[in-house]
């Protein structure tokens, strides 16, 4: 009896091990997911374009990003970091048309950002 109770004891450490290993991989850094931002004139905080490139075999959703904005020689103007509160599939290029990013610079031609990290979805 004693050694089926530590066999029932062993069987359900690896349980809950197995689950904390999945929860700390789903929280894990992904930082390969791929953005570009543009800025159409006159539309305002709401005139930029995001191209999300997410090359994951599984979907992510709220992508923190740290983005350069440059001019259009490529010049760095500005850093800024952000959240894109959003979800992108797996293995596609996923555009966000009006995403607001609050103050652009007028001598600001895109923004190139990397991630820090995003949620598995």
């Amino acid at each position: 009896m004693t050694r089926f109770l530590g066999m029932v004891t062993l069987a359900s450490a690896l349980v809950i091990a197995s689950s904390i290993q999945v929860a700390l991989a789903q929280q894990a850094a992904i930082t390969n997911i791929d953005i570009e931002m543009s800025r159409n004139a006159g539309k305002g905080a709401f005139g930029v374009r995001a191209e999300v490139t997410n090359p994951n075999d599984f979907a992510v959703k709220d992508v923190r990003v740290r983005c350069t904005m440059v001019d259009d020689k490529g010049h760095a103007l500005i850093a800024y970091d952000s959240t894109i509160l959003a979800t992108f599939p797996a293995k596609q290029k996923f555009v966000v048309p009006r995403l607001d990013v609050g103050a652009w610079p007028a001598q600001a031609a895109k923004a190139s950002c990397t991630s820090s990290s995003a949620a598995r979805v």
